[in-house]
């Protein structure tokens, strides 16, 4: 089943962990969505665990989710943004930056700035969405961005400051590949791309299927970058955390590596969507990064806007 536990402290997640449980999300000191069965949900209760139930034995075997069709497929975002070029010409270009390692799907850039077309010299942010594929609102997030700077271009002087003095790069679909597996209905929880990693020619094999930690073909691409890229992720090809058999072993990573060692972004931002976090870097080997307080700052800022859905703002630490 699927349960919330509430933590108290952070040292109670090493004792989940201690515990053989499966952690799902990692909220902090706040909470964790974890898989466990009866017996492990008495065993934390006994040790004075809150634990709310999500999503039961029963429910889960009987889940036959079909994706919302609000969602964009590959297909519909690629002619979304073809439309958005066409209509903006003089400030929005769509651009081919490199194709997906399995399936061959471009992967598609999208620059927004006045004089579009020539390289200024002028400040660069880069936003990006679905590195996991079952993380399907990065993609709506970006086509959300997208939209909103090209129509206020010219009638709303923020974005018009903005589009005037800063080139605005976009990648709304990083893995195409794993991205169809869900919207296609091959595995609403498909997580990693969709490398053949058995080499047997079969596509988007899975040893379960009922949640985004089960065992899969593919490459994990948010633990393929090669920053400490051997401290992080798994070694085991299946393992839903697999960083890949060398770091940017994948073109989506490689595509995203290109363009920023060519276009040297000021701001990054990447939209996933599990968790109610904003997650910076670093504070690698107990020392933050060397702009740490401007990083602090602008995440801090970021939490600060989000609101509930009935209004009210979250309580941020």
């Amino acid at each position: 089943m699927i349960v919330r536990v509430y933590l108290t402290s952070f040292s109670q997640m090493d004792e989940l962990k201690k515990e053989g449980v499966e952690i799902g999300s990692e909220e902090g000191t706040k909470w964790v969505d974890v898989s466990l069965n009866n017996q492990q949900l008495e065993a934390l209760r006994k040790k004075g665990f809150r634990a709310d139930i999500l999503v039961t034995q029963e429910e889960l075997r009987g889940l036959k989710f079909l994706i919302d069709p609000q969602y964009h497929t590959y297909e519909e975002l690629t002619l979304e943004l073809d439309s958005l070029a066409q209509l903006y010409p003089a400030i929005a270009k769509k651009e081919s930056l490199d194709v997906s390692t399995q399936e061959q799907r471009t992967i598609w850039g999208f620059k927004i700035s006045k004089d579009v077309n020539q390289d200024k010299d002028k400040p660069r942010v880069l936003f990006d969405g679905a590195h996991h594929a079952c993380e399907v609102m990065g993609l709506e997030l970006c086509l959300h961005l997208i939209k909103d700077l090209l129509d206020g271009y010219g009638s709303n002087p923020q974005i018009t400051s903005w589009v005037d003095g800063t080139e605005i790069w976009f990648i709304p679909l990083l893995n195409p590949d794993g991205h169809s597996a869900v919207t296609n209905g091959i595995s609403l929880y498909w997580r990693k791309n969709g490398r053949d990693i058995d080499g047997d020619n079969i596509l988007y094999e899975y040893q379960c299927n009922d949640w985004w930690t089960c065992y899969t073909e593919g490459v994990n691409l948010n633990r393929n970058y090669d920053f400490n890229w051997s401290s992080g992720g798994s070694p085991n090809p299946w393992h839903y955390d697999y960083r890949g058999s060398a770091p940017f072993s994948e073109s989506e990573t490689q595509a995203i590596r290109d363009l920023a060692l060519k276009y040297k972004f000021s701001l990054s931002i990447t939209f996933h969507s599990y968790g109610e976090v904003v997650i910076y870097p670093w504070y690698w080997s107990g020392t933050p990064a060397p702009d740490d307080l401007s990083l602090t700052d602008i995440a801090y800022n970021l939490s600060s806007r989000m609101t509930k859905e009935i209004g009210d703002p979250y309580n941020f630490q």
